[in-house]
């Protein structure tokens, strides 16, 4: 008992006795860093050929420098940046007005500590009906005044069209006082009424005279509404990224009238499947699983999407939907069935995969050499230091991608074979089984034979007392 005591605290103790053994990952890549002209944050995307050799998990993928020291690494979804344009506006504050004669109007404002550079000014006016000739200068320190817009025209033309524009475009200046010039701040409108006179004597039209009345009115300004282009950054993980599959199988179920389209991969984390087909004017029910076994034997099939297929093409009715999208799986094995029902089968000239890309991610130095080495069924990833990698990357720190070279399979006859990995030995499910039994079986052994010793001394015992009587 206390032998075997001691062999699970040694198996116990014992997780770090294969942690500095050589790696042995069966293929090498060198990884290009010819570009490099100082440190910089590497991404290296996967591909078909390192998915069919690497775990679900991507746990035996290694990176390793010229001296063999192993670098710290990440793996991430790649993702692809898109720009688009958000406009700010806020409303002028410090604002002044002047009327000048030889001018028109002027207003001056200023902006505020915190206000950004500036793309443009909206005269807010209630006025429709209207065109004026705008100027804007920009005024730096010492009071001097530059054109940044010359002869810009604000309008209204509602009484022809609802065409209207009083937005002013300005090229972006580091000044932080502007001055705006109106000219002719008041205009004249016609009334769209007018006055009819006519002298008549009897039935007889003597004359007739029609008066137009023509307003004077100011150009009325509500306030000034100042502007800012941003241009905003996002990213969004690649899914689109093609690949190419190993092989299609396709059968007709004549029991259940299904079209049965079995695919096999190298193991891509895919998130869409699509097919292509010449037919037209048809809509069918289709799921698409994973095809797992049981013990070797039974197999098994998991719902990965279930959608309806469809294409119609009449006159103006256009609709197309022929592609199911899932949460990404490596499975190797994928399965669509298609519900025909009475309906003759699709004609398939295609499936196509679509999935993420995974992206190895470090932190290279200029004038090293670096090597992924990957491919192992039995690898755990070390457990190196990568806070500074996870750092960078919340800070949104550009990353340059790099491709590799050829695959080379690298001589492992060299290295000793991998110790036992006694962590994962604990881990499993059948050796603790197994400890559990054998120690249950020691038990009942010890216990057995402590009830045979008691009772041996109980009978001992008996006898001598018996002895002890009769003499």
């Amino acid at each position: 008992m206390n032998k075997t005591c001691l062999l699970l605290v040694l198996l116990i103790a014992s997780p770090a006795i294969g942690d500095e053994h050589q790696l042995r990952l069966q293929w090498s890549r060198e990884i290009d860093t010819s570009s490099l002209k100082e440190e910089e944050l590497l991404a290296v995307p996967l591909d078909s050929d390192i998915y069919q050799k690497t775990q679900e998990s991507l746990d035996d993928i290694a990176i390793q420098d010229s001296t063999g020291e192993l670098i710290p690494f990440l793996i991430r979804k790649q993702k692809k940046e898109s720009s688009h344009k958000v406009t700010k506006t806020w409303p002028a504050k410090n604002i002044s007005l002047k009327p000048v004669k030889e001018v028109g109007l002027e207003i001056r404002f200023e902006l505020n500590k915190d206000d950004p550079q500036l793309d443009g000014i909206t005269i807010l006016t209630p006025l429709k009906n209207f065109e004026q000739s705008v100027q804007v200068f920009a005024i730096d320190n010492s009071g001097t005044e530059t054109n940044i817009v010359n002869d810009a025209v604000i309008f209204d033309y509602s009484r022809f069209m609802d065409v209207r524009n009083v937005r002013i475009p300005i090229a972006r200046s580091p000044a932080r006082r502007f001055l705006i010039t109106i000219d002719q701040p008041t205009n004249q409108q016609q009334s769209q009424l007018f006055e009819l006179t006519k002298t008549l004597r009897g039935n007889e039209e003597l004359s007739q005279t029609i008066r137009k009345t023509i307003e004077e009115r100011a150009f009325r300004i509500d306030g000034l509404q100042l502007w800012t282009d941003e241009i905003k950054t996002t990213y969004h993980v690649i899914d689109d990224h093609p690949y190419q599959l190993v092989e299609t199988k396709i059968s007709q179920d004549e029991e259940t009238q299904d079209s049965v389209i079995d695919i096999f991969t190298n193991g891509e984390p895919l998130t869409e499947i699509s097919i292509e087909t010449p037919s037209r004017n048809f809509q069918r029910s289709s799921t698409l699983f994973q095809v797992g076994t049981h013990n070797g034997e039974t197999e098994q099939l998991h719902q990965l999407a279930s959608q309806s297929l469809k294409r119609f093409e009449f006159q103006q009715l256009q609709e197309e939907q022929l592609s199911l999208k899932f949460q990404p799986t490596r499975h190797r094995h994928l399965r669509l069935i298609i519900k025909n029902q009475d309906s003759p089968p699709l004609v398939f000239q295609k499936i196509q995969a679509y999935g993420n890309v995974d992206e190895v991610v470090f932190i290279a130095e200029a004038n090293q050499k670096y090597s992924l080495l990957y491919g192992d069924e039995t690898h755990q990833q070390e457990r190196l230091d990568t806070a500074a990698i996870e750092a960078a990357l919340s800070k949104n720190i550009p990353t340059v991608t790099v491709s590799t070279g050829s695959p080379l399979e690298r001589d492992l006859t060299a290295i000793p074979p991998a110790p036992v990995d006694f962590r994962s030995l604990l881990n499993n499910p059948f050796l603790i089984g197994t400890i559990v039994l054998v120690m249950l079986s020691l038990l009942i052994r010890l216990l057995y034979t402590a009830a045979q010793k008691i009772e041996a001394v109980t009978e001992n015992e008996a006898n001598t007392d018996e002895r002890e009587r009769t003499s």
